[in-house]
């Protein structure tokens, strides 16, 4: 599109009188905007067009994931020039644009590193299974105790008919007083749960469950809860994986 618009204000400029010297400087000068912001696109500093087409080139002879740690490291590379010219060209733009660059590249990479981990995973592969539950009316010092004793992460929350309606971990707890947990319920300090079906890719739910804000969420099988997902469980997946994959290619 840079080109293009650059291309089309060069042949405007081309048939606009002289006397209209105003118009064929605004057109002049998007000319030279857009055939620069072009060049400067191709520079391989993914996440730019020139840093995906490095890593297009790259996932020809080499696995597609290890392609884009290489391309965001080049990347990296790129972002940390840009930073030292504007710092010592006194120019924010760069500076920005440099730590854009280096955000954008390392998030991508570790999310495409996270999706080839998780590959062929389910939720049912990954989920704790089973889970303890907690009462709606329990009190928090009561959650406490049972969290210090059984060492689970989340809790999903049931009523009086034993029939899930939240979920609750430690992070829940951090804001009632120490000397207000024997009279504060859990139902009060619970979230309400996204639920997920068992079936359910883990790489796209691991996305749901960071788009939702939560650390947890409850897995149903038949409408029916058979256990909890939560960061920590998949950061055990996750760490599993990829010892196994360091073990293979060794």
């Amino acid at each position: 599109m840079s080109v293009l618009v650059g291309g089309v204000s060069y042949a405007v400029l081309l048939v606009v009188p002289e006397q209209f010297q105003a118009l064929r400087f605004v057109v002049g000068w998007l000319a030279i905007v857009n055939v620069t912001l072009a060049i400067f696109n191709l520079l391989p500093a993914f996440p730019m067009d020139g840093g995906r087409v490095l890593r297009a080139l790259l996932a020809r002879s080499r696995p597609y994931d290890l392609a884009t740690r290489t391309a965001a490291r080049v990347g990296v590379v790129f972002a940390f020039l840009f930073a030292a010219v504007g710092i010592l060209a006194f120019n924010l733009i760069l500076v920005l644009l440099a730590l854009f660059l280096y955000g954008a590249a390392t998030t991508e990479s570790r999310a495409v590193l996270t999706d080839e981990l998780l590959r062929g995973l389910s939720v049912n592969d990954i989920m704790t299974r089973d889970p303890k539950t907690v009462a709606a009316d329990a009190t928090v010092a009561e959650f406490v105790d049972r969290l210090v004793r059984e060492r689970q992460a989340v809790y999903p929350v049931t009523d009086a008919s034993g029939r899930p309606v939240g979920i609750v971990g430690l992070d829940d707890l951090r804001d009632v007083p120490a000397t207000e947990r024997d009279v504060t319920s859990v139902e009060r300090v619970m979230r309400d749960a996204v639920r997920v079906r068992s079936t359910a890719d883990a790489f796209e739910t691991l996305t749901t469950l960071q788009q939702a804000g939560t650390s947890a969420l409850l897995v149903e099988e038949g409408g029916v809860v058979t256990g909890v997902l939560s960061d920590a469980d998949f950061a055990h997946a996750l760490t599993i994986q990829r010892g196994f994959r360091s073990s293979v290619g060794a």
